[in-house]
């Protein structure tokens, strides 16, 4: 496997830095929203399913 050059690197740790802040970002209005339900009550089901996303199916593979 190649390594990646310099430039690419510095682009993907840019990339993965702003897509941190975003979920931070997204946690922290999450939880603004759900701390005030009077305030924002047709928001609370998007707050609660940011801060509690569904698990995924861990049955394993399914057969076709």
């Amino acid at each position: 496997m190649n390594p990646l050059p310099p430039p690419a690197k510095a682009a993907l740790s840019k990339l993965v830095a702003s897509g941190r802040a975003r979920n931070r970002a997204a946690l922290d209005l999450a939880n603004a929203i759900a701390a005030d339900p009077q305030r924002y009550p047709e928001l609370q089901e998007q707050a609660q399913a940011v801060l509690h996303p569904p698990l995924p199916d861990d049955d394993g593979p399914t057969e076709g």
